[in-house]
């Protein structure tokens, strides 16, 4: 059995980008390439969001594979609507980034202002005489908690340190899931291109690899290993 602490979570986001509708629906068929091939892989994952924005997944101990799918993925196809053979191309994108989960938060007590007052509220007369309730806030975060469910001051300090520790991981953790991919502005540089599908002629093309299937049926089924 592996260690927990060698669990890596990664985060997948594949965005749509030029090509309106033609690139979301692009997005679908390459997510569930991804899907067929995180089963077929027996990797964990979890969707974690479908939007017409992004479609995001959770990633456990991803392979190198799926780490090297980082870039732009394109479909060029002949329009099957279009007069003269007009080629289409849409665009899509793939980011994967590591969640990195902090551990614990340093609290310094520099940084802590401790306020102390009277409970109210029933619970008997003794509550009011003593200046048991916590208020305790972090300054730098300016992040307040209050704690006065305990019957003595020292309880509820202890009881504030703790919320205040749960308060910042979780803020912590937060921050670090906010780092989305930026939207793709539309100078697209081209040497970003990693994958190109070329429906029409069934194949496709790792652009940084050059490996080359002629096999567009197997890839789709998420058969990625024969270009990555």
């Amino acid at each position: 059995g592996g260690h927990f602490d060698q669990i890596k979570n990664y985060k997948m986001v594949l965005t749509p980008h030029s090509g309106g509708l033609e690139s979301k629906d692009f997005v679908k068929i390459v997510f569930k390439v991804i899907e067929k091939y995180l089963q077929n892989k027996k990797i964990k994952y979890k969707i974690e969001e479908v939007t017409e924005f992004n479609t995001i997944l959770n990633i456990v101990n991803p392979n190198k594979t799926l780490l090297s799918l980082n870039g732009l993925i394109k479909l060029v196809r002949i329009s099957p609507y279009g007069k003269n053979d007009k080629v289409h191309t849409s665009l899509m994108s793939i980011s994967i980034t590591e969640v990195i989960k902090t551990k614990n938060v340093i609290i310094q007590n520099k940084d802590l202002k401790w306020d102390f007052f009277k409970s109210t509220g029933p619970g008997g007369q003794h509550k009011n005489k003593t200046l048991s309730s916590a208020r305790l806030t972090h300054l730098p975060t300016k992040t307040v908690v209050i704690a006065s469910k305990e019957r003595s001051q020292h309880d509820n300090k202890t009881q504030a340190l703790k919320q205040l520790e749960i308060e910042l991981e979780k803020q912590q953790n937060n921050k670090q899931l906010i780092k989305k991919p930026e939207a793709w502005n539309n100078k697209i540089n081209p040497k970003d291109e990693l994958i190109t599908f070329y429906f029409n002629h069934n194949f496709v093309i790792n652009n940084i690899t050059q490996m080359k299937s002629l096999e567009l049926k197997k890839v789709l089924n998420g058969d990625l290993d024969l270009i990555m």
